[in-house]
């Protein structure tokens, strides 16, 4: 069970053997959808209420604080895991992003403006 009182849609992973969510405690948890347990998770520092993306192995998840911090989908070996990479966007995240071509799109809600990353 993952401790919460807010947490976003559930992204379920290729073959659906993993569902990772994201919390209004700034935790992303990754659930081995069998059992129930958790695989591992990692703690953001900041909200989290838009659906994570996945793609090429990474998670993508928007953070309240303006970031779309990236994580291993796989975890990291251990029980807490920390982002591989950081895009800032200097405003709140509150789009899903979309990942095509090997590029991250991701809007801000305040500023109306998207971003693309290489």
């Amino acid at each position: 069970m993952v401790p919460v009182t807010k947490a976003t849609a559930p992204l379920i992973g290729p073959g659906g053997e993993v569902v990772y969510v994201g919390t209004d405690t700034g935790a992303v948890y990754a659930i081995d959808a069998a059992s129930g347990a958790v695989r591992w998770t990692a703690s953001l520092g900041a909200r989290i209420r838009t659906q994570p993306s996945l793609a090429n192995g990474l998670l993508y998840v928007p953070v309240y604080s303006g970031d779309v911090q990236v994580l291993a989908a796989d975890g990291c070996g251990a029980p807490t895991c920390g982002a591989v990479w950081t895009a800032s966007t200097g405003g709140v995240t509150y789009s899903q992003p979309a990942i095509a071509g090997g590029v991250l799109y991701v809007g801000t809600q305040a500023e109306q403006e998207y971003y693309a990353y290489d």
